[in-house]
């Protein structure tokens, strides 16, 4: 069952969930984060991640349409963290997220490299169509937004081609300029959705969603990246071989080269931190058994 705190009030949701994050004290704020795990917590942003099988997120999700606070969905992976550690406009939209469950094989990893901890992956484009299957035949709508005109009219198209029970609210391309976003926002409304799925990219999609929060009057925000276009047919999802093998990342950048070979030095950055976590996790237990061992000498 989800009990939610207001997004302006508190930065966590209590759910019922066996991993838990927040900010070190120790960190400079906005700047610097570390994974932590003690039993069953994972400290990781200041956030609740969710360790979760897919199904039991859906559900989660579902029931928190029913309250009456709004929930901003966040599908983590190695690119979110690079953001939020280096870009502070990203960082301050990432206080009005309050629900997160990992996405990208980077966090995953690095959850087993750093701590031997595993944690369950939910790529953010099966969380969006199992949500979507979970509302057939349900009152609350949908809106789409995002991706170029062509593509999420096609993939709304095939959206109700494979679910005709799905009230699609409306649906709008995500090229306009910030002086739009008001007449965005009012068509949003106007269409009286309860769910949107925002497919503008990060950074972008989560700070767009984080400053018209809390004039969109919808149950459930979440950024969902490109998945307009796969779903569309314009691009491919990479064949399941290649998931299982964690190579989704690479399979994208050799169909968009050009616009996706500058996420490679973000995802060196994010390697480069968590190697530098280990390191320091490694000298820090390492100093901690000296002093144990001194202590113990002088006794």
């Amino acid at each position: 069952m989800v009990e939610l705190a207001d997004a302006a009030d508190s930065k966590s949701v209590g759910v019922e969930s066996p991993v838990r994050v927040r900010l070190p004290p120790s960190a400079p704020e906005g700047r610097l984060a570390f994974l932590f795990f003690g039993g069953v917590w994972l400290k990781f942003l200041e956030f609740d991640i969710q360790n979760l099988p897919l199904d039991s997120i859906v559900s989660d999700l579902f029931e928190g349409l029913q309250g009456e606070n709004k929930l901003f969905v966040v599908t983590m992976n190695a690119l979110i963290v690079y953001e939020y550690l280096k870009v502070p406009r990203y960082n301050k939209a990432f206080q009005r997220v309050n629900y997160i469950v990992p996405d990208g094989a980077g966090v995953v990893k690095a959850a087993k490299f750093l701590y031997r901890e595993e944690l369950k992956r939910v790529p953010g484009i099966e969380l969006m169509m199992s949500l979507c299957r979970r509302l057939e035949g349900e009152d609350a709508g949908v809106f789409f937004l995002g991706s170029t005109e062509e593509s999420v009219s096609k993939m709304v198209k095939k959206m109700k081609e494979m679910m005709p029970g799905l009230n699609v609210s409306g649906y709008h391309g995500g090229y306009f300029s910030d002086d739009q976003s008001e007449e965005i926002v009012s068509r949003i409304n106007a269409s009286g959705a309860r769910v949107l799925f925002v497919g503008m990219g990060v950074p972008r999609q989560e700070i767009w969603i984080s400053e018209h929060f809390d004039d969109l009057k919808i149950s459930l925000a979440m950024g969902v990246g490109g998945s307009f276009d796969v779903i569309s047919g314009i691009l491919k999802r990479a064949p399941v071989w290649i998931q299982k093998a964690n190579l989704e990342w690479l399979f994208r950048i050799l169909q968009q080269p050009r616009k996706k070979l500058k996420v490679l030095p973000r995802l060196a950055t994010f390697s480069f931190f968590i190697l530098q976590q280990k390191l320091r996790s490694s000298a820090g237990r390492q100093n901690t058994h000296g002093d144990k061992e001194r202590k113990d000498f002088h006794q």
